[in-house]
């Protein structure tokens, strides 16, 4: 987090190296064994994954990477041991990363992931008896807490019936692989030298944004090749770096397709900005479905907030089976220690409450030995400890520049992050300070705590609520205009915009996919004239997010939906009944069950409702899951409940 120019304690700020002794560092590769050293002596050490990772810090001292951006610079170019690149031109991230973190990533651990598990257990093995036949009982027990760690993880990654349980999210996978990967070679590093790892293990700063953060007292100049190559200075801490907590995020969001329509919400949200700079504080919820825009004018507004001198923070929740407690608190504060500049004024800005936020981000206590024990305290009082604690720092740096927190996916949030901001929430309207939520509508039980947390919030008039809805055709033929460079011909944008009921995501996927495939553009590039929706595949992504949705629904109401998307994008109860020959109040259920999930919506034509589909994308979809026997099958029924 940036200094301003208050003099108050701040969680940032700069620091001089100045007249200590610079010592000599290497950190290069060269085929499959690194050369590492710290000084005159230098060891060497078989690649693993995370001594890329650290490197690319190294190169680039208190700059900030998102844990995407190192993933995705070591898939693209593996040895980055002599070249220095700038962040940006490096990872042309874009839609990429945006699509990663609003679908399914996948196992929490792939296949080579617990191989090397694995392989690690039984290394730790070998470890665990030499140890123990040398007497060396205090490594021993240090050994043994690491088998049952990854004992854990290994555990962690299994469902019922031994099944691979699935993350929510590429964010939160790459957080927690880019971690791993780094802990694990940093203790490479200190078994062959324990200085050079005890330096890197104060300066590395990992989470969902990492940073190499010199320190000050022990400059070093990294040599990043065998052969003689050019080595780098350490930037000095003072010179401005112009990062700031979400950056990263703000960047990937708001450089993507240019931002269109919603002008009536930003006002809302521009408005409340205002008001929070003046220290009349505000919480603003922003609601709709999957891919409605959510998270992208949240970051505008964010962005906005960080021109305006503010500080920006970024956290989100996860699709998770056993979410971490309290992620997107624990994401802003590991941003905020990754890029601190000033360790000292972050410490400042901790304060008393050190103690209670650590138990929050462990790792603080690796930055900050002096950090005591939390106070002992019963379950319900210790949380309340940890929630004053965290309302205090909040308070704190607001009170010494403005500040936004941007919290995504509210819709995953675990009780715990519910709950705690339920408690700052009571504190908000005094401080200059806006709290922006996003919260995906059909995805939360209506007995949760997440309603229970929106009902009270809204009956004490503690929250804004701002519902998106698809985009007017004016609208989608502005993003087509964008999108293409050219004018959209009319009956394009209408059957973009009928199909999609102006979702921005499936606007901007349903494009790149015709694109493609050649379906929407001439050999002149021009659009085509001729072009139908119907028979055209639905893209990938678009499937993962509908068939998400679809997952959640009983096995009635997805086998009700596969007859109805037979029928057509709008059908009657009477023959939906009919077709899947059930009865009245059974189809009721799963009707009504579907209409909560957002996929289909009803209509009162007189004399009886009629029922369709939110998107002639979500009726393909659910029809492209359906095999050919069964199609056919479902079309006679159809027919017969029609005749």
């Amino acid at each position: 987090m940036e200094t301003g120019k208050s003099s108050a304690p701040r969680m940032g700020g700069s620091h001089s190296a100045g007249n200590s002794p610079t010592q000599n560092g290497v950190f290069a590769v060269k085929g499959d064994y690194w050369t590492l050293g710290l000084g005159r002596v230098t060891f060497p050490i078989k690649d693993i994954k995370g001594l890329s990772y650290i490197q690319r810090l190294l190169q680039h001292p208190g700059e900030e990477f998102h844990s995407l951006d190192l993933l995705n610079i070591a898939s693209v170019d593996p040895d980055l041991s002599n070249t220095v690149v700038d962040h940006e031109d490096a990872n042309p991230v874009g839609i990429t990363v945006r699509r990663g973190l609003t679908g399914d990533a996948g196992e929490m651990l792939d296949a080579q992931a617990k191989h090397e598990y694995k392989r690690r257990l039984d290394e730790l093995k070998e470890k665990l008896e030499d140890q123990r036949e040398r007497g060396n009982h205090e490594r021993a027990d240090q050994i043994e807490t690491e088998i049952e760690f990854v004992h854990h993880e290994l555990e962690r990654s299994m469902g019922r019936g031994g099944r691979d349980r699935r993350t929510g999210s590429n964010a939160e996978r790459a957080r927690l692989n880019v971690t791993r990967a780094i802990r694990a070679a940093l203790e490479k590093i200190t078994e062959q030298q324990p200085a050079l790892g005890e330096l890197l293990d104060r300066s590395i700063r990992t989470g969902s944004f990492c940073s190499y953060i010199p320190v000050p007292e022990r400059p070093v100049i990294w040599q990043f090749s065998v052969d003689g190559g050019k080595a780098t200075r350490e930037i000095p801490a003072a010179e401005p770096q112009h990062s700031r907590s979400g950056a990263s995020f703000l960047r990937i969001f708001t450089k993507g397709t240019r931002f269109v329509g919603r002008d009536a919400e930003r006002a809302m949200l521009t408005h409340a900005l205002d008001q929070a700079q003046r220290g009349e504080g505000k919480i603003i919820l922003i609601r709709g479905a999957a891919g409605v825009g959510k998270t992208r004018i949240a970051a505008e507004i964010a962005a906005e907030a960080a021109g305006r001198g503010m500080l920006a923070f970024v956290g989100a929740c996860y699709d998770r089976d056993d979410p971490v407690p309290f992620i997107p608190f624990v994401e802003v504060l590991e941003a905020a220690l990754a890029q601190t500049r000033d360790l000292a004024a972050f410490r400042n800005a901790l304060g008393a409450d050190a103690p209670e936020i650590a138990r929050l981000v462990p790792q603080l206590r690796r930055s900050f030995p002096d950090i005591p024990a939390p106070a002992e305290l019963p379950p319900e009082q210790s949380r309340r400890a940890l929630f004053n604690a965290v309302t205090e720092l909040v308070a704190r740096v607001s009170h010494s520049t403005p500040s936004l927190f941007l919290l995504d996916d509210l819709q995953w949030a675990d009780e715990g992050t519910l709950l705690l901001l339920s408690h700052i929430a009571q504190f908000v309207p005094a401080l200059p300070i806006m709290i922006v939520g996003t919260l995906r509508d059909f995805e939360q039980a209506p007995s949760g705590q997440l309603n229970r947390t929106l009902d009270e919030l809204i009956r004490r008039h503690l929250v804004e609520c701002i519902t998106l809805a698809g985009l007017p055709e004016s609208s989608v033929a502005e993003m087509l205009r964008a999108l293409s460079g050219q004018e959209p011909p009319h009956p394009i944008v209408n059957l973009f915009h009928v199909d999609t009921e102006g979702n921005p995501f499936f606007v901007e996927e349903l494009f790149s996919h015709l694109v493609e495939q050649g379906k929407l553009l001439d050999s002149a590039g021009k659009f085509r004239r001729d072009l139908e929706i119907d028979g055209i595949d639905v893209p990938q992504s678009l499937r993962l997010v509908i068939g998400r949705r679809i997952a959640r629904l009983d096995d009635a109401t997805v086998k009700a939906l596969g007859t109805a998307a037979v029928i057509g994008r709008s059908f009657t109860f009477d023959l939906l009944a009919a077709a899947t020959h059930m009865g009245a109040e059974a189809l009721l259920d799963c009707v009504e069950e579907a209409e909560r999930a957002g996929l289909i919506v009803a209509t009162l034509e007189y004399p009886e409702a009629r029922f369709r589909f939110s998107h002639e994308l979500i009726r393909q979809a659910v029809v492209s899951e359906l095999s050919a026997p069964r199609r056919q099958r479902l079309h006679l029924d159809v027919a017969d409940a029609i005749e």
